[in-house]
């Protein structure tokens, strides 16, 4: 009884039953059951000595569904009678618990779809959407899914806008969740496990320059929420940067004037913006991407960039990333100290610091050859 008791306790915590008449009734067939397995095993053991235990649960569950195989039954007058009471008081049980299960089941899928559940993940991404933007909510999944380092995370979108994820997003990508809620509303994020989460993608929550502030404000919440994110924000107007940094914002995108000067530079070299979709876009084989603490501090930039040349993978150096300042092209001498970063070109987004097949690794096998030849020589 103390078995069925800590089970029935477990049932109520897990699904939150509302119905007590079918907690009673579920109550009842559990009781009725775990009677009838020991009373069938007991009055029906020494008539059948092969019996055992699990036979006797076998008979008590196919009789309590209507199943009754027929393949064991009593043969014992106390037995039978035991069969047949529980019959009669679970033959209703069963029906009532099982449409209840169902209809429980199913407000469970239709609120897992409505993003109104909480959702228990980690390690995932968060994608901050205010306005139904499908398309950039694609393309971001999908250059997501395309990168090795983000293609098996889950990913997590929050908005107020969708009633539901339309069907081109859970049909097309696996691994996708909803949560439906306000980007505001501190609630909506712990339904969203935002304090698991890896990164968080804020999209802007409008088109003027002082969405800024909402934008800003949804970020503060979720940096309070899980200080160790890496939130990445969009922000249309560089003046409000103050508003986004103070806020605690890692990573911050200027759409405002990323579109001015593509088209410009579009305007003036027709091969530019072209250029520039086909290196951020990873679906197109060529990518720009960087590497954090490259760890190759004591070598030039001109050392390192000649030694990608050299291998066979296809990967140029573009520039260094020293804390938030970004260095393109820099003189050949240019030392990498450390916790400099570095700007990689490649067909593909290569894996840096496996200590066997990583880039890393076999870019210090390369740089040392010269100097032990310096070595040698002398």
């Amino acid at each position: 009884m103390i078995l069925l008791t800590t089970i029935i306790r477990k049932l109520r915590l897990s699904f939150r039953w509302k119905n007590t008449t079918f907690l009673l009734v579920f109550e009842i067939m559990l009781v009725a059951f775990a009677l009838h397995v020991v009373g069938f095993y007991m009055w029906e053991r020494p008539a059948q000595p092969e019996l055992t235990i699990f036979d006797s649960v076998w008979v008590s569950f196919i009789t309590m569904t209507t199943i009754g195989y027929g393949d064991l039954s009593a043969s014992t007058v106390p037995g039978r009678m035991a069969t047949m009471i529980f019959s009669i008081i679970t033959l209703g049980c069963f029906a009532t618990v099982a449409s209840e299960l169902i209809t429980k089941l199913t407000d469970i899928h239709e609120d897992r779809v409505k993003g109104l559940r909480r959702l228990h993940l980690r390690d995932h991404i968060l994608i901050v959407d205010w306005n139904k933007n499908l398309s950039k909510i694609t393309t971001i999944i999908e250059n997501l899914r395309d990168d090795p380092d983000t293609s098996g995370s889950p990913i997590a979108i929050l908005s107020e806008a969708f009633e539901e994820l339309p069907d081109t997003l859970t049909n097309t990508f696996h691994n996708l969740y909803f949560c439906h809620g306000s980007p505001t509303d501190q609630t909506t994020y712990q339904q969203a496990s935002v304090a698991q989460a890896h990164t968080a993608i804020i999209l802007t929550s409008g088109t003027e320059s002082s969405a800024d502030a909402v934008t800003a404000a949804a970020v503060g919440v979720i940096e309070g929420l899980n200080p160790g994110v890496e939130t990445v924000a969009e922000c249309l107007d560089r003046r409000n940067e103050g508003l986004f940094r103070m806020n605690g914002c890692n990573r911050i995108v200027y759409t405002g004037e990323i579109i001015p000067l593509v088209m410009t530079k579009t305007a003036i070299d027709k091969g530019i913006g072209p250029t520039i979709f086909e290196m951020l876009d990873v679906r197109t084989g060529c990518t720009l991407y960087s590497v954090q603490d490259a760890r190759l501090e004591g070598y030039t930039f001109s050392q390192i960039a000649k030694c990608l040349v050299d291998m066979e993978e296809q990967v140029i150096l573009q520039g260094v990333m020293r804390g938030r300042r970004i260095i393109l092209t820099p003189p050949n001498d240019f030392p990498i100290e450390d916790g400099d970063g570095l700007i990689l070109l490649g067909d593909r987004k290569y894996e840096w610091s496996d200590p066997k097949q990583g880039l890393k690794q076999k870019l210090l096998v390369r740089l040392t050859v010269p100097n032990d030849d310096k070595d040698g020589g002398g």
